[in-house]
């Protein structure tokens, strides 16, 4: 193995950022959404999960249209985002970003009732919080550039 010595342009930091703030809010709500998900998919093989929802009802409320198509909706959100993310206008998508993040992580409060629920809301969580964080630091940046022009 040879030992080449990298210049200039081929040299890239070792933990260099992202520079699409769009990409890596997308990034971030897929993985929001798979981490939904896979949750869902752990809650099956939880003992008695299946008899529960056969019997009509999850986690004590009763399973109606309704509530099926309420659910529909929550999964859809993170999945519209990450198409959002690359058609909104810049001030647009910086509101858009923290207001869904922020009401999905209300929302992932409202649906903690084990310990595995608390695992899965903590990383949401943090996801939801650093696309708030990229959302706004993203549009100030832009701000400063154009300023700074």
């Amino acid at each position: 193995m040879t030992n080449q010595l990298q210049t200039g342009e081929d040299r890239q930091a070792p933990l260099e950022r992202p520079t699409n703030p769009r990409a890596t809010l997308s990034s971030l709500w897929i993985f929001v959404q798979l981490s939904t998900l896979v949750q869902e998919m752990h809650e099956i093989v939880e003992p008695g999960w299946i008899d529960e929802v056969r019997g009509g009802t999850l986690n004590g409320t009763d399973i109606t249209d309704e509530l099926l198509v309420g659910a529909g909706l929550v999964m859809q959100i993170p999945l519209l985002m990450i198409v959002l993310n690359h058609v909104l206008p810049a001030h647009i998508n910086k509101w858009a970003n923290t207001v869904i993040a922020l009401i999905t992580a209300i929302a992932l409060l409202t649906m903690t009732s084990d310990p595995d629920d608390v695992l899965f809301a903590l990383t949401k969580g943090t996801a939801l919080l650093a696309i708030v964080v990229i959302a706004q630091a993203s549009h100030r940046l832009r701000t400063l550039v154009r300023n700074e022009s």
